[in-house]
């Protein structure tokens, strides 16, 4: 199990992070954002990406939104296809070789102190 622990990183930074290490993964990977407002940050990562990466799949889909599916969970919100997990949950998981990247200290945005990952 890897344990990240964010102290105050601005929520962007941790949504390149958490993106990067599954979508490098070679069609492998997942992690899991650990943070109070997990729902909303949840949709929060969604607006992210779509702000930053859906142009890289316009080959792909013609609609441009994030091409994997959405579930939920007892305390879980994930996102998948291909092997590939995007989750958020209020709880550490115990994963066995994936990151959890845990929420220790407010992550809020660059853009707008008002919305961010709020500390578990």
């Amino acid at each position: 199990m890897n344990r990240i622990e964010i102290y105050g990183t601005p929520m962007e930074h941790v949504f390149h992070m958490y993106y990067d290490y599954i979508s490098e993964a070679c069609g492998d990977g997942a992690a899991l954002i650990v943070c109070e407002n997990y729902k909303e940050a949840s949709d929060l990562f969604i607006e992210w990406w779509t702000k930053n990466h859906r142009d890289q799949f316009t080959w792909f889909t013609n609609d441009r939104i994030f091409i994997h599916p959405r579930d939920e969970y007892e305390n879980i919100v994930n996102y998948h296809d291909w092997n590939e997990n995007f989750m958020f949950s209020d709880t550490t998981h115990y994963m066995c070789e994936d990151p959890e990247f845990i929420i220790k200290k407010n992550s809020m945005s660059i853009y707008n102190k008002e919305i961010g990952l709020i500390a578990v």
